[in-house]
């Protein structure tokens, strides 16, 4: 089944059209949707734990995203099968449509991937780092002082002549 013929050759569809015209999915394949699906738990129970090691109001405040992402993606393992046995088991699902397989896999190699980048840690560029130490006279000198607060500006055209 190929599915590009439908469209207007968008190139957004290239994982589609690397499907495998085998009739079936294999087990190897099913096997290496599994392994990458265990990674992605991998590196979402990673992220998971250093969430809970900072427990600051910021991590609070942003809602634990690493908690909520470790949820979603086990129930979504449990409703395609990933870790399912017999008929639930996704060599059983997929056998039939190995499109999907194909999809599927690259949908896993991309979240494998970027959850690889979120545990990198960032490089901070030179040009991005801390401002330079400001002395103490120039704090000073842009400081206004008690008799700048309570002028008034152009006070001298303002004044009128009293006889």
């Amino acid at each position: 089944m190929n599915f590009e013929s439908g469209f207007d050759g968008s190139e957004d569809l290239e994982v589609v059209s690397q499907v495998s015209e085998s009739p079936e999915a294999t087990p190897e394949v099913v096997d290496g949707l599994k392994q990458l699906a265990r990674s992605c738990e991998e590196h979402l129970r990673t992220l998971l734990r250093n969430e809970e090691e900072r427990n600051d109001a910021y991590e609070s405040k942003e809602g634990h995203w690493a908690s909520h992402h470790f949820s979603e993606f086990n129930l979504w393992c449990a409703k395609v099968g990933v870790h399912g046995e017999g008929l639930r088991s996704l060599e059983v699902r997929l056998k039939d449509v190995p499109e999907i397989c194909n999809l599927l896999r690259a949908h896993l190699q991309s979240l494998k991937k970027d959850l690889e980048d979120l545990q990198k840690p960032i490089a901070v560029p030179k040009e991005a780092s801390l401002p330079r130490e400001v002395s103490y006279n120039e704090k000073n000198a842009a400081k206004p002082t008690q008799r700048d607060r309570f002028s008034v500006p152009n006070a001298e055209q303002h004044r009128t002549k009293h006889p």
